[in-house]
């Protein structure tokens, strides 16, 4: 059966260099491009590829500015729509997906990343692991700090605004998970005896 890619950067020689070294190492391979957020999920949903090759840095439509964001938000909806969907994140801005891991983690297909900065030899070592459906995410995502956005809300009301926040289960609940060097008030180990 002939698998099919789909290859999406706005970088006109990043995407006829991606298309090629696929081209070579899978020859019955159907490649298709895109350049555009907007051209992604039609063609996705015409064509069911066995994998997506993406960048971060697009742009939505022809002619506007490519924005990180906007792939991360393509990036969500691809994993949200198509759970079986291999995935290879061809991008310089990878670690920006950190705030897609609870997402990244539970896709039910393969996804790897791959920084632009890697050989061919090694991008399509990530290429053959997404498609056997393995998850890889560089060592800095996996333990990079993760801040939801509620926690940010949380501390920009806490900190920034000084607005009180009342005590309630839930916060006696954060409070005893707060690290230590965060507490100005550290609870002491009471004595055994």
């Amino acid at each position: 059966m002939t698998q099919t890619f789909l290859v999406v950067d706005d970088h006109e020689s990043v995407l006829e260099g991606t298309c090629s070294v696929l081209q070579s190492q899978y020859p019955d391979a159907k490649i298709l491009s895109a350049s555009t957020a907007a051209e992604v999920e039609p063609l996705i949903q015409d064509t069911k590829p066995d994998l997506v090759v993406m960048d971060l840095s697009i742009p939505v439509k022809l002619g506007e500015t490519p924005a990180i964001d906007n792939g991360i938000q393509l990036l969500q909806s691809v994993l949200t729509a198509h759970p079986r969907l291999n995935l290879v994140i061809q991008s310089a801005h990878a670690k920006s997906i950190i705030r897609l891991k609870p997402v990244i983690e539970s896709h039910q297909a393969g996804f790897t990343i791959a920084d632009k900065s890697l050989s061919s030899k090694e991008m399509l070592i990530k290429v053959d692991w997404s498609l056997k459906g393995l998850l890889y995410t560089p060592p800095e995502m996996r333990n990079g700090l993760e801040i939801k956005p509620e926690w940010l809300t949380l501390l920009r009301m806490a900190f920034v605004e000084a607005l009180p926040i009342k005590r309630s289960h839930k916060n006696e609940r954060l409070r005893t998970h707060r690290s230590p060097l965060l507490d100005p008030h550290p609870r002491r180990p009471r004595s055994l005896s």
